[in-house]
């Protein structure tokens, strides 16, 4: 799935496995065929919390970790407490 991040467009993938540990990784910004990539069978909650990690990313790359991990665990507690869920159709894999 294309997504547009700050008028950029980003790939937005969902994949079995990465090659660190983490759960989801983000090209740089000035990449040409960037992507953000998100390991597939998360569960939901941990899911919401890197899409908007990794978004965050995107936006500020520049971003100090210790900030992206705070505001995007207090976001993702924000939308799950407003009952956003995932389905399984917004995945492209």
């Amino acid at each position: 799935m294309k997504i547009r991040l700050l008028d950029r467009v980003w790939r937005l993938l969902w994949v079995k496995k990465l090659d660190r540990g983490d759960g989801g990784t983000c090209d740089h910004p000035d990449a040409r065929q960037k992507a953000i990539r998100i390991l597939a069978d998360l569960e939901p909650r941990e899911e919401l919390r890197l899409l908007i990690h990794e978004s965050l990313h995107a936006c500020h790359w520049w971003a100090d970790e210790e900030w992206v991990d705070s505001v995007s665990d207090d976001i993702a507690r924000l939308l799950w407490r407003c009952g956003w869920r995932p389905t399984k159709k917004h995945r492209s894999r």
